[in-house]
This record gives C-alpha cells, sequence and structure tokens, in this order.
C-alpha cells in the first residue's frame, strides 16, 4: 500500500511540474511605420538580457511563444533606421507597435548632413 501512494505521490508531482513549465503566453503583434503606417519588415523583437526572441514578417507581424518566467520582462523592439523600443512582454500581444523613423541616426552613421 505504501509503496502504491509513493508512485501516485510522485505521478501527481510531475504532472504539476509539466503543467506548471506548460505555462506560455502566445504574443502576436505588428510593426509599423508611425507616420504613414506601413509595416517594418524583419524587425527584431528579443528579450532584454537574454538571447531569446523573433523576427517580424515581411508584412511587419511577429509571433512570439512566451514562457511564464518571461512574462513581465521588456522586450527591445528594433529595426534599421528607426528609434528602438522597449515595453514590458503582456503588452504586445494583438497590437500594432508604431516606430518613429530616425534619420539623424542613418545620416550620422553613414556620413552624410
Amino acid at each position: 500500500m505504501y509503496k502504491l501512494a509513493h508512485i501516485i505521490v510522485c505521478i501527481g508531482v510531475f504532472a504539476v511540474g509539466e503543467f506548471c513549465q506548460a505555462q506560455k503566453l502566445m504574443v502576436l503583434a505588428d510593426v509599423k511605420e508611425q507616420q504613414t503606417k506601413p509595416p517594418i519588415p524583419y524587425a527584431h523583437i528579443i528579450f532584454m538580457e537574454t538571447q531569446y526572441g523573433t523576427g517580424s514578417n515581411d508584412k511587419g507581424r511577429f509571433l512570439l511563444e512566451v514562457d511564464s518566467v518571461l512574462v513581465n520582462e521588456n522586450v527591445r523592439i528594433s529595426c534599421i533606421g528607426n528609434q528602438s523600443r522597449v515595453l514590458p512582454s503582456h503588452e504586445l500581444s494583438n497590437q500594432v507597435i508604431y516606430f518613429k523613423e530616425s534619420i539623424g541616426e542613418a545620416t550620422r552613421y553613414w556620413g552624410g548632413g
């Protein structure tokens, strides 16, 4: 009887552990330019202090699977020619993230104006 109870407890602990690890948030969002509203393709979306992230597709849309431990962490969204944005990951779902163009940064980098 003791052995059966021990096996049931072990299975229960394992099942609860698997359930806790399986908690994920799916974040689907769009990245667009603020002024004229075209999509921004190939933006980088990455959790700060990690190497975990994704990129937007050619239509400016991205899907990010967020583990429960990262739900409240900040995400940096960046793309060439635009100012980077830092937002909490739980605020991204079903949103459109707008970027301001940063012409001054590109001009300074390339040695113009």
